[in-house]
C-alpha cells in the first residue's frame, strides 16, 4: 500500500480526533463559565443583559484551567472510544441529540430559575432566545457523546474485572465498617434525631391530634408502639433510642443483603466494592438512619424490594415460598410507609406478569403479592372506617394545581371577579400573591379550606384559567421542580439534623432532647453536608439532579438497545423522579431517597446486562 496514502488517512484521523476533542472540551467549558456566572442589577439591560453577563463570567473565572481540564478529559474518553474500535449506530445519535437538547434546555432553565424565579433568561427577548439556542446546540454536539463513552468505558472495565465469591468474612467486615460509621452519628446525636413528621405521627399515636391518614396511620401505629415500648422500659429517649436501633438493623440487613446479591449477581470485585462503599460510608444514609422518620423505613423496604426483584428476575435460584415472603413483606412495608408505595409496586408487578408470563414459577409469586396487594387497598378502607381514621386529605395531592393557581395571582394575570370572590373564600382571603413561595408548596396549601364544595369549585376554576394561561402553569411547575434537573442547585435541608419539638409535639408531656455531650462532633456533623457538597465529585452524593440524569441516560440506552428486561427494573425509578418533580419541595433530598439507595445497584444491573454476564453460574 501505498506509504504516502497512509501517511494522509493518519493525518486526516488525528485532525478529525482533534477537531472533535476540542470542540468537546470548549462545550464542557463554556458550560463551566455558565454555570459560575452570576446576575447583578446592571446585568439587567433590555435585550441581551445575558451578553454581557456571560462576557463577564468568562473574564472573572479561570476560564484556561476549565479548558485544560476538560480537554485531558476528553483526551482520555476520546482515546478509549478509539482504541475499541466503537462506532455509534443511528439510533444512538439521534438518541445522543434528543438527550442532550432536553439536557441543556433545563440546565439554562434551571440556572434562569435559580435566578429570576422564571424563564426569563430564555425567553425575555430575542436576543436572549438566539444566545440559549446556540449554547444549546453547542453542548448537544458533546455531552452526550461524552456521557455514552464513559458507558463504553464502564463496560469495557467491567469486562476486564477479576472474579470475587463473596463470603461470610467479607460480611463480617461490612457489618463492622457500617457500626462504626453509624456508632460515630449515634453518639453525636444520642438517642436519635426527629424532624416535624416524624414528631406529628406521634402526635396522632398519643391523641393529640385526630386520626387521619395523611401519615400512612399503620406506620404511625408501629413507629408509635415501638416508641411507646421504649418509654415505659425507660423514658421518651429511650423510647426514640429503640426504634433507631430496630431501624439501623433493618438498614444493615438490607445494605448486606445488596452487597451478597451483587456478588452473586456478577462475581465482580470491582461492583461489590463499589456497592459496599456507595451504601456503607455515605453520609446520607449514615445519619438518616438514625432519624425518627417513615422515609427512611420506605428507602430501605425501595431497596429490598429491587434486590428481591432481581433474585426472581436473575439469579433463578431460590425458594418459591421463602421468595414469595421476602418479597411480600418488601411491599407491604412500603406500602404501608408511604402512599406512593402502591404507585411504585402495582405497575412493575403488572409487567412483570405479562412479560414474564412463562415462567411459573415466577408467575406464582408474583401473583401471589398482585392479589395480597388488591385486597391491602381493599381491606384498608374498610378496617378506617370501622376505626374513626379519616381518610387522607386530597388536598395532599394538589401541591402542583394550588402552586399554579397562586402563580396566576403572583404574575397579576386577569382574573374574573366573580372567580376572585370563589377564592377568596377557598383560601380564607389569603393573599396568594404573597404566600406564594416558588419552591415549596406548603404556605398556599395550608391555606385551602376543605369543607363544602370548596373542591368542586376550585377545580371548575383551575380548569378555566389552565386553557387561558398555560405558560403560567407550566412555569410553577417548572418552578416548583428545577432543581432535581438542574446540577448546581443545592438540596434542600442538606444539613438540619436534631430534634424540632416547635409547634409539633407536647413538648410538655412528651420530653425529647438530644442527650449526647459531644457538641462539637455534632455541630461537625452537621454542617459536614454543607462542606461535602463544595467538594468537587465527592458533592455528587448530595446533588440530586446528578442520580437523575444518569438514570434518565441509562434507561434511554435501554430502550434504544431493546433491553426489556432491565426495562422491568426501571419502571419503579422513573415513577419515583415523576414523584419528585410533583412534590411539594424542591431539591428535597429525603424525596431523592429511595432513587439514591438504588442508584449502585442499577448501574451495576445495566453494565452486566448489556455484557452478558449477569449470573456466571448460568
Amino acid at each position: 500500500m501505498n506509504k504516502k496514502f497512509l501517511r494522509v488517512s493518519y493525518c486526516e484521523k488525528n485532525m478529525k480526533f482533534l477537531l472533535i476533542t476540542t470542540v468537546q472540551a470548549i462545550c464542557i467549558t463554556i458550560l463551566i463559565c455558565f454555570s459560575n456566572f452570576t446576575f447583578n442589577n446592571q446585568s439587567f439591560t433590555p435585550g441581551g443583559w445575558i451578553f454581557s453577563a456571560f462576557s463577564n463570567s468568562m473574564k472573572n473565572q479561570p476560564t484556561s484551567v476549565y479548558f485544560v481540564m476538560s480537554l485531558i478529559g476528553c483526551v482520555f474518553v476520546n482515546k478509549i472510544h478509539t482504541l475499541n474500535n466503537r462506532s455509534f449506530s443511528k439510533e444512538i445519535e439521534v438518541f445522543n441529540i434528543a438527550f442532550s437538547l432536553f439536557f441543556a434546555l433545563m440546565f439554562i432553565c434551571g440556572k434562569s430559575y435559580q435566578y429570576l424565579s422564571n424563564w426569563d433568561l430564555v425567553f425575555s427577548s430575542k436576543n436572549n432566545l438566539i444566545f440559549c439556542i446556540c449554547i444549546i446546540c453547542i453542548i448537544s454536539v458533546s455531552i452526550c457523546r461524552f456521557l455514552y463513552i464513559g458507558w463504553i468505558f464502564l463496560t469495557c472495565l467491567m469486562k476486564k474485572d477479576s472474579y470475587f465469591e463473596y463470603s461470610w468474612e467479607y460480611g463480617r467486615k461490612v457489618i463492622f465498617l457500617f457500626i462504626a460509621i453509624e456508632l460515630l452519628y449515634m453518639i453525636a446525636y444520642f438517642p436519635g434525631t426527629a424532624n416535624f413528621d416524624g414528631l406529628r405521627q406521634l402526635t396522632v399515636y398519643y391523641g393529640f391530634a385526630p386520626l387521619v391518614n395523611h401519615h400512612p396511620i399503620i406506620s404511625t401505629f408501629i413507629m408509635g408502639s415501638v416508641f411507646n415500648i421504649g418509654s415505659k422500659l425507660g423514658d421518651y429517649n429511650f423510647g426514640l433510642l429503640l426504634w433507631t436501633l430496630m431501624q439501623v438493623i433493618f438498614q444493615i440487613y438490607v445494605f448486606l443483603y445488596a452487597i451478597r446479591i451483587t456478588a452473586d449477581l456478577t462475581h465482580s470485585k470491582i461492583c461489590t466494592y463499589f456497592m459496599t462503599l456507595f451504601l456503607v460510608i455515605n453520609p446520607i444514609f449514615a445519619i438518616w438512619g438514625i432519624h425518627f422518620v417513615k422515609d427512611t423505613t420506605f428507602y430501605i423496604a425501595f431497596l429490598w424490594f429491587m434486590l428481591n426483584l432481581i433474585v426472581i428476575l436473575e439469579l433463578n435460584v431460590f425458594n418459591y415460598k421463602s421468595m414469595a415472603v421476602k418479597l411480600f413483606a418488601s411491599i407491604v412495608l412500603m406500602c404501608l410507609f408511604r402512599h406512593n408505595g402502591f404507585i411504585l409496586v402495582i405497575p412493575t408487578l403488572i409487567l412483570v406478569l405479562v412479560l414474564k408470563y412463562k415462567d411459573i414459577s415466577l408467575r406464582k409469586i408474583i401473583e401471589f403479592n398482585v392479589v395480597m396487594i388488591f385486597l391491602l387497598i381493599i381491606l384498608m378502607p374498610i378496617g378506617f372506617r370501622n376505626f374513626g381514621i379519616k381518610p387522607q386529605p386530597v388536598t395532599e395531592t394538589l401541591f402542583v394545581p394550588f402552586q399554579q393557581t397562586a402563580r396566576l395571582y403572583k404574575e397579576r394575570k386577569k382574573i374574573e371577579e366573580i372567580d376572585k370572590h370563589i377564592m377568596e373564600e377557598v383560601f380564607g382571603n389569603k393573599d396568594l400573591s404573597k404566600i406564594y413561595n416558588p419552591e415549596f408548596a406548603d404556605p398556599v396549601k395550608n391555606s385551602f379550606i376543605n369543607k363544602g364544595d370548596n373542591l368542586q369549585r376550585y377545580r371548575y376554576f383551575y380548569f378555566k384559567y389552565l386553557f387561558r394561561y398555560p405558560t403560567t402553569y407550566i412555569q410553577a411547575l417548572l418552578n416548583q421542580s428545577y432543581g432535581y434537573f438542574y446540577p448546581f442547585r443545592k438540596i434542600h435541608m442538606a444539613g438540619e439534623y436534631g430534634i424540632i419539638q416547635k409547634q409539633t409535639l407536647r413538648s410538655d408531656i412528651i420530653k425529647l432532647e438530644i442527650l449526647s455531650p459531644f457538641d462539637k462532633l455534632r455541630k461537625f456533623l452537621s454542617y459536614f453536608p454543607e462542606v461535602y457538597q463544595t467538594l468537587p465529585i465527592l458533592n455528587f452524593y448530595y446533588n440530586c439532579s446528578f442520580y437523575i440524569w444518569i438514570l434518565l441516560f441509562i434507561i434511554g440506552i435501554i430502550i434504544v438497545k431493546k433491553k426489556i428486561r432491565i426495562l422491568i427494573f426501571s419502571i419503579p425509578l422513573v415513577l419515583s423522579i415523576a414523584i419528585c418533580v410533583v412534590s411539594p419541595v424542591n431539591a428535597y433530598i429525603r424525596y431523592m431517597l429511595p432513587i439514591m439507595a438504588v442508584f449502585p445497584l442499577f448501574i451495576i444491573y445495566s453494565v452486566y446486562s448489556f455484557i452478558g454476564r449477569v449470573n456466571k453460574n448460568e
